[in-house]
């Protein structure tokens, strides 16, 4: 496959699964009038939402609004959300120096040293001395800088958002494949329902003529139907095969809804169903030739339950 034909199938399985993955990575840059911002988002599996924001001290103020961003944003998972900042040469703080009172500092010392007290006054020590050097933070404007770091953080968020459709996309196409091999095994189960019965039927009926010719005496064949009719009712399992059926086409039907819309509760649930309904399956029907498909069954809705846990 050439790269244009892979491009091409990307392209098809994201226009047909819509899930988003809960892990993924965004990065933004931006120079403004206001200076350099740069956000990094990832975010990883988790049951709950888990924010973490790193903010330069010029931005804490902001910390609730992003929380609030990204808490409507991303409601499932842990979120790591890192901002730098790089005022511009305007909105960096000023530092003043106030030279006469240095130089009254100076001569106070030289003062004291005439008068035979010893020491030196170096100038890293001179500008600790109350006074001698002022920091003047920048009058920023509060709505202009949250507004220009808000653009910022939607960039970011629509690139962690592509990325996590993608791998989402990804995600889809496996759990499509595990519910078509889930259906074709169910199908194969439906499909020998009639088969186990005759052959519980046979088998009844080989041991009621050993029996018979042990005996020497004619058992009523009433009696082998009776049993039969209550093999079958106590193995019947029309209705999990129906549930299961509707299990699957819901699963179909959140692997290819509205991306917006999280998925993952929902298939976490599904999971439990359909695990639910094999082991009654299980259950019920203990012929041998059921056996290896309840427990590919199982497998499979074991598989499912794992990617299940990284969609949103």
């Amino acid at each position: 496959m050439d790269e244009v034909d892979e491009m091409d199938e990307v392209d098809r399985i994201m226009s047909t699964f819509k899930l988003q993955s809960m892990t993924g990575f965004g990065r933004a840059q931006a120079d403004t009038p206001l200076g350099q911002f740069s956000i990094e988002l990832r975010t990883v599996n988790n049951r709950f939402q888990d924010i973490s924001v790193a903010l330069p001290r010029e931005l804490g103020l902001f910390e609730a609004q992003l929380r609030g961003l990204l808490k409507q944003e991303i409601p499932r998972g842990k979120i790591d959300c890192r901002i730098r900042y790089t005022p511009a040469p305007e909105q960096q703080p000023q530092v003043t120096v106030n030279i006469g009172l240095a130089r009254d500092y100076v001569l106070k010392l030289k003062q004291l040293q005439d008068l035979g007290v010893g020491g030196e006054l170096p100038v890293e020590v001179l500008i600790t001395l109350p006074g001698v050097v002022e920091i003047r933070p920048a009058e920023l404007d509060e709505q202009a800088l949250w507004e220009t770091l808000q653009g910022v953080v939607k960039q970011g968020m629509d690139r962690l958002r592509q990325e996590r459709l993608r791998e989402g996309a990804a995600l889809g196409a496996q759990l499509q494949e595990l519910t078509d091999q889930l259906r074709a095994l169910l199908e194969e189960v439906e499909a020998r329902k009639e088969e186990i019965v005759q052959r519980y039927r046979e088998r009844l009926a080989a041991r009621i003529a050993e029996l018979e010719a042990e005996i020497k005496t004619h058992v009523d064949t009433g009696r082998l139907e009776m049993e039969v009719a209550l093999f079958v009712d106590r193995g019947d399992i029309s209705e999990e095969i129906v549930r299961l059926n509707a299990h699957l086409v819901r699963l179909e039907q959140l692997l290819t809804g509205d991306e917006n819309t999280p998925a993952g509760k929902n298939l976490d649930f599904l999971v439990q169903e359909l695990g639910r309904e094999v082991n009654t399956i299980g259950s019920k029907v203990r012929d041998t030739s059921v056996v290896g498909q309840t427990l590919e069954m199982k497998s499979i809705i074991e598989r499912i339950r794992e990617q299940a846990q990284n969609i949103q």
